[in-house]
């Protein structure tokens, strides 16, 4: 028969053992949720928002807001699956290279319309329009995108679109992507 004298070195040893992990724990723990809190510093103020209007025909209409948290308020209209109020989710880090997406293409100094014939090089109606802006780090701006504004130039028959307007649809579509709107509109 044992001792529980003879167990006690054992014990002694256990014991150091789960103080050191619950320890060593923490400081991680810790250093994570310094590093989240900073990020979340960065984001927090983020409101990214993404309108597809009307067309005269079946184009989704529909209304995307993305918060810095990760947080996606989708509000479907007309030609879309779901045609109504959803709440969802994206990773905060999602969020960030959408905002990411939104500096490489400069939009802080991309035109505030491509809505009119004085910023269109050829003019065709009843198109949507797509209205997107960004909200960060106390600056912020709207844009609105006309699909019927078709800035484009020919060059051999084939169509050659201006930087800004390739930057707009590519942006409009990162936005549509992240968020993963297809489960929603198709």
């Amino acid at each position: 028969m044992h001792r529980i004298q003879d167990h006690i070195p054992v014990l002694i040893i256990l014991m150091l053992l789960n103080i050191f992990a619950l320890f060593s724990n923490s400081c991680y723990y810790k250093s994570y949720s310094k590093k989240y809190d900073a990020f979340y510093a960065a984001y927090q103020d983020t409101v990214v928002t993404l309108e597809r209007t009307m067309c005269y025909g079946p184009c989704p209409s529909y209304r995307l807001l993305v918060y810095g948290d990760g947080t996606v308020i989708y509000e479907g209209r007309i030609y879309v699956k779901k045609k109504k109020r959803i709440i969802s989710h994206i990773p905060a880090n999602d969020v960030k290279k959408i905002v990411d997406k939104f500096m490489e293409h400069d939009f802080f100094s991309l035109k505030s319309r491509y809505k009119d014939e004085n910023s269109c090089a050829v003019w065709a109606t009843d198109n949507s329009t797509v209205i997107i802006s960004l909200k960060t780090n106390n600056k912020s701006d709207v844009i609105e995108h006309y699909f019927g504004c078709c800035t484009e130039i020919f060059v051999n028959s084939a169509p050659i679109h201006s930087k800004s307007f390739n930057q707009l649809c590519e942006l409009e579509n990162y936005i549509d992507d992240m968020v993963n709107i297809c489960q929603w509109t198709e």
